[in-house]
């Protein structure tokens, strides 16, 4: 055998040592755990979204949105897809901060390269209190989105406390989790619409007592306006359309704290144009909405409500023009 024979031999048996030693610690992995998500947080919903977007064969979406119930439940997913755009997907977690939402968008922007980021948001997302879920570093989201399969070959290895074996990791976080991707229910896009009958607005007096008397929400936090900016500012640099909507509430509850929320709407608008973003306030479509038709609580609305407010921002998306680079 020549010596070009005998390197060609040693170069396929590499090769074959390589194949095998990938099929152990990516596919095998993979298949072993088909179906179930990787426990990022102790937030079944975050876990699901990134599952669904890591093994999406279709990596690109013209629109996305994200934040927190105030875009996962008020965005009406079959009007953004049948009056603006057919590629849409809603990345929103119930509870999002506008910190944790801007981590999400550094994570799923990259990849999907959307023309339109869509956040509907109210001054809750902006309060100081700690979020209950743990969002995980933007490395290991993108990580596990860009090469889903072997990321489970190495999860034990970015989860130290975890570092035992990966069955383990499984067996334990997925189980707290309840179960796998089929128990979390959205629609095909990513958001939840809800018809809630027996609808509770219930405000709370002492706070709203404060509110009325100091003239400000004390939800509002200013690290929240930072990263409102930070956010602006990132997507501006991306050359992606950014469109933030103030969402708007019940009547009784914009009325007692109607201050407060138009201080909050001055200081996001502020933040979004001077940095090349479209700014849209809710409220000024909001009495075209029933409080006690098109709410279930003071700010979430059911479907016939989310349906109206999707109408309203599709309609300002395409009076601004926004719409033609779709």
């Amino acid at each position: 055998m020549t010596k070009q024979k005998k390197d060609l031999v040693k170069f396929g048996r590499k090769l074959l040592l390589c194949l095998i030693l990938f099929l152990t610690t990516d596919t095998l992995p993979s298949a072993l755990f088909m179906g179930k998500m990787v426990p990022f947080s102790n937030y079944n919903l975050l876990n699901f979204k990134l599952y669904e977007l890591a093994y999406s064969k279709e990596k690109h979406k013209n629109v996305l949105s994200f934040g927190s119930s105030l875009t996962l439940v008020n965005i009406h997913s079959r009007t953004i897809t049948d009056q603006l755009d057919k590629s849409f997907y809603n990345c929103a977690i119930h509870g999002m901060k506008i910190k944790e939402s801007f981590a999400m968008i550094k994570t799923v922007c990259p990849i999907y390269k959307p023309k339109i980021v869509l956040v509907s948001s109210g001054y809750i997302d902006f309060r100081k209190e700690n979020n209950s879920s743990s969002i995980p570093s933007v490395m290991k989201m993108k990580s596990y989105m860009r090469f889903p399969y072997l990321f489970y070959g190495s999860l034990p290895l970015l989860n130290k406390k975890n570092s035992l074996n990966t069955y383990e990791v499984f067996q334990t976080q997925i189980m707290e989790n309840h179960g796998t991707a089929s128990e979390v229910k959205t629609d095909a896009f990513g958001g939840i619409n809800i018809s809630i009958s027996s609808v509770n607005k219930v405000i709370d007096k002492e706070e709203l007592a404060e509110l009325e008397n100091t003239g400000t929400l004390n939800y509002a936090d200013s690290e929240g306006y930072d990263y409102l900016e930070q956010i602006a500012k990132y997507l501006n640099r991306k050359n992606i359309q950014f469109v933030f909507v103030q969402s708007p509430t019940i009547k009784s509850e914009y009325s007692s704290i109607k201050k407060g929320i138009n201080d909050h709407i001055s200081k996001c608008r502020n933040i979004v144009e001077s940095n090349g973003g479209f700014f849209i306030n809710g409220y000024e479509m909001s009495d075209s909405m029933i409080d006690n038709v098109d709410f279930y609580d003071t700010g979430h609305m059911n479907s016939c409500g989310a349906q109206k407010y999707t109408e309203f921002i599709v309609k300002k998306i395409r009076e601004q023009g926004l719409a033609n680079a779709l």
